[in-house]
């Protein structure tokens, strides 16, 4: 009985042992103060360029960021200067058409903090896509997306892969009828060794610098189920470095701030006095030819 008894006592104590506390700590440092955020993106052949500015939030805040309404913005292309004005809430815009080669600066004055200014970036040139064919396992009904496109050697390139999918009926493609098809369980391969990529869901970013040869071939687990009755696309991008790399460090910041073992990750910005991006794209559509074959 006695033992029966501190059998009995040995697992409540355990049970105690491994029950979570939990308990409410009141913050008591000092809250920090905004900064300007400015996020920018110019995009090749396009004729609109919109620059959003808004006020950063501390961490225990909740709710939309704050607008900048207030602000004199300019976008410097080429050396000549180009005032952008606001439209509505934080946005202001200007009308020009952006071309590969492009040199592009963005300056922005706040008044009560100054003038942000961003570093130079280069809009890129469009990438030229030769073929984009999906094999489809009828069995499994798995697709593998192949896409060719050639690479400037000449320079170092960085690339934005989404896929999309829109009925077959669908005569004009709009924000509303058509959904971007998440790349998980990514295995990009680029002729038949694997490089690093990062993976955000719906976008795949990765960069040339393993790349030996001008065509390229890129194999990609895009989907699990795919609808033959659909159609799809691929949008390839040549992006920016600055894109890309405040891409990658948003990817890391998301995958480590719920884990209190992971470094503090602080994600890119190209911006000068502030926080943001200004950053640059040229994109190609091509619609995906589906292969249906039949293996396990």
């Amino acid at each position: 009985m006695n033992k029966r008894f501190l059998h009995i006592a040995l697992a409540v104590s355990a049970l105690l042992l491994m029950c979570s506390c939990v308990k409410e700590v009141e913050f008591t440092g000092e809250e920090t103060s905004p900064q300007p955020v400015v996020n920018a993106l110019v995009a090749e052949g396009d004729t609109l360029c919109n620059v959003q500015i808004t006020n950063s939030m501390f961490f225990l805040r909740h709710g939309t960021f704050p607008f900048v309404t207030d602000a004199g913005v300019t976008l410097h292309c080429n050396g000549t200067d180009y005032p952008l004005a606001l439209v509505h809430d934080s946005v202001y815009t200007m009308h020009r058409i952006f071309y590969a080669g492009d040199e592009i600066s963005l300056s922005a004055t706040i008044p009560n903090h100054g003038t942000l200014v961003s570093q130079t970036v280069v809009v890129p040139s469009q990438p030229i896509v030769v073929d984009a064919v999906a094999e489809h396992n009828v069995e499994t009904g798995n697709a593998f997306l192949t896409l060719t496109f050639c690479d400037n050697r000449a320079q170092r390139n960085y690339y934005r892969i989404l896929v999309y999918h829109t009925a077959a009926d669908t005569s004009a493609i709009t924000s509303e009828n058509y959904e971007y098809i998440s790349c998980y369980d990514t295995r990009t391969v680029v002729m038949d060794a694997d490089f690093p990529s990062v993976n955000l869901g719906t976008d795949l970013l990765f960069s040339d610098i393993h790349f030996s040869t001008d065509t390229c071939k890129l194999k990609i687990d895009f989907l699990s189920s795919l609808q033959l009755e659909n159609n799809y696309y691929v949008v390839f991008q040549n992006i920016s470095e600055s894109m890309y790399k405040y891409g990658s460090t948003l990817n890391s910041y998301y995958e480590s701030r719920n884990s209190p073992f992971s470094e503090p990750v602080q994600v890119f910005t190209n911006i000068d006095g502030g926080l943001g991006i200004l950053a640059a794209k040229a994109e190609v559509t091509r619609k995906i030819t589906i292969v249906p074959v039949s293996r396990r």
